[in-house]
């Protein structure tokens, strides 16, 4: 059955391996670019940039709290 054949994700063009690269490069990025924008926001005199009346500086630290530490897909045998 396609359903259940391990191969399903690459016909469907699924590549794991690109995938967890993909992941380190935005983990390992995202960081950095969120620094920037807040530099930015500082030059610009403007350190309370609010989105929904919540600081931007809030809603980066919320979401870091909600991302897992490994999030990369587990490599698997065979």
């Amino acid at each position: 059955k396609a359903s259940t054949d391990p191969g399903r994700f690459h016909v469907r063009g699924y590549n794991a391996e690109i995938e967890g690269r993909k992941r380190k490069r935005f983990h390992r990025e995202l960081p950095i670019i969120e620094q920037e924008f807040l530099n930015i926001l500082s030059e610009n005199n403007d350190p309370l940039f609010l989105i929904d009346n919540i600081s931007i500086r809030q809603k980066f630290d919320e979401a870091h709290q909600q991302i897992p530490t490994i999030t990369l897909p587990m490599n698997m045998p065979g």
